[in-house]
């Protein structure tokens, strides 16, 4: 039986979701379950180095699996590849999400794949979400000259191009898809948008032996205005149909109205 490790990245053990929880303890297939005191992403590398088990699962504090079998099907299936691959997953959006949650994940997921929405294929990707991550521990044996990145954030995107720098493939099954409940709202989705223009930016003028402050700047300030300026929009639109509404009280929406 393969043996797999189960690695919850969390700021505390009391800030996991419940959920998560109830459905690790719901899997088919044994496994160790381990708590990292952090949400780092090059720590995940560090650990992994350190492990012993075949396979390991990183997760997140804010995800919940999407089916009993979801240790079993992926790790079966991961085994199965003959080169190195970082499997990973979309994120899925519920009705218990606001605005900005489904908004983030809705971005998470084009950030890894132009074609994600509705897409049921096994699928190679550009980017991993950090949601989840699953590796096998031989495909590691080559991360010697492994160190964990300078820059302040976006080290998602930093771990996902070293690995891409030793031949990884990453790829998404629709079996690793995990239901995603960030605690997200305005100013946290401009703040990671900001972090992850500031490492693509970086990654990339550093790769090529350039300085990027200048470009740096640029790039977020461009990147930020027009979420402000949709934000905004979306909120003046939501204000002017609810006075709509409010005119006619029989007419009244039992739920909020969706921006």
């Amino acid at each position: 039986m393969t043996k797999i490790a189960v690695v919850i990245n969390c700021q505390s053990k009391s800030k996991i979701h419940p959920e998560l929880i109830q459905t690790l303890q719901n899997q088919s297939h044994p496994f160790d379950l381990i708590y990292q005191i952090s949400q780092s992403f090059p720590k995940r590398l560090a650990l992994a180095l350190q492990l012993s088990h075949e396979v390991i699962f990183f997760v997140d504090q804010d995800i919940i699996l999407s089916s009993s079998d979801f240790i079993k099907i992926n790790s079966d299936f991961l085994i199965s590849i003959d080169k190195p691959t970082l499997l990973t997953g979309f994120c899925i959006n519920d009705h218990t999400l606001n605005y900005f949650q489904k908004s983030y994940n809705w971005i998470i997921n084009t950030w890894m794949h132009g074609r994600w929405y509705g897409n049921e294929e096994i699928l190679e990707c550009e980017n991993a979400a950090g949601g989840i991550w699953i590796l096998k521990k031989q495909d590691l044996r080559n991360m010697q000259d492994w160190s964990e990145p300078e820059f302040w954030g976006g080290e998602d995107t930093q771990t996902v191009r070293y690995l891409q720098t030793k031949n990884f493939k990453i790829l998404r099954h629709p079996k690793c898809d995990i239901f995603h409940k960030p605690n997200s709202d305005f100013f946290h989705f401009i703040r990671r948008a900001f972090i992850q223009g500031q490492a693509l930016s970086r990654w990339n003028l550093r790769s090529r032996n350039r300085k990027w402050p200048i470009f740096e700047f640029s790039f977020n300030f461009f990147l930020v205005i027009p979420a402000v300026a949709l934000h905004h929009l979306s909120l003046i639109i939501g204000f002017i149909f609810e006075k709509t509404q409010s005119v006619k009280p029989n007419n009244r929406p039992t739920q909020p109205p969706k921006r």
